[in-house]
């Protein structure tokens, strides 16, 4: 039972899934993404690597969300985010939105 409890992930539990998940996007939040960084960083200066990050910021969001609205705003991130993670990088290990706007 122990072995089966070690190989859970660490998000399984739908609390702590809540706890690092970005409501909208589904994606993680800035909290995730700092803790993550600091981990990702620590390990890669640890075994001499590299460490790519990629950050990704929809131009003129804030005209757009001005001209359609918060709803349609929202729309827009959340289908970016779903494309992100299904046709434009599916095998990456993870991604965050570290936003703070209003949608």
């Amino acid at each position: 039972m122990a072995r089966a409890r070690a190989r859970e992930s660490p998000l399984s539990s739908g609390k702590e899934k809540l706890a690092v998940t970005d409501g909208l996007t589904e994606v993680y939040n800035a909290r995730f993404l700092r803790t993550a960084l600091r981990r990702e960083l620590r390990r890669a200066s640890r075994f001499g690597q590299e460490l790519s990050l990629v950050l990704v910021e929809p131009d003129r969001l804030d005209a757009f969300r001005e001209e359609h609205g918060d709803l349609r705003a929202s729309g827009l991130l959340k289908e970016l985010a779903r494309c992100w993670r299904i046709r434009c990088a599916p095998s990456i290990s993870w991604r965050a939105r570290a936003g703070t706007g209003s949608c």
